[in-house]
């Protein structure tokens, strides 16, 4: 029936695929995607940035290039990310 189909699909990454056929990402990270944080690796178009995770961040800070995106602004000033392109981590 229609679980079996749900199930079958989320597990052999047939919905995945549909929705990121060119995300190179391996299957024990598929979870990363979408899921609230953006991350450097699949912060590119392939990735919907991250399944939309890091459109806001990608506005915000068009040339900061830093390994972990979600540092940026979370009330720790970090040296990496104090610099004009990141906003001064933040602001």
């Amino acid at each position: 029936g229609g679980w079996s189909y749900i199930i079958y699909g989320q597990y052999s990454r047939r919905f995945f695929l549909m929705e990121y056929p060119n995300c190179d990402i391996i299957d024990n990270q598929l979870h990363h995607i979408g899921d609230g944080y953006c991350k450097k690796e699949y912060n590119t178009p392939e990735c919907n940035y991250d399944g939309d995770d890091c459109i806001q961040f990608n506005e915000d800070y068009p040339y900061c290039d830093v390994l972990y995106p979600p540092r940026i602004g979370d009330g720790t000033c970090y040296k990496v990310y104090n610099t004009t392109e990141c906003g001064y981590d933040g602001g």
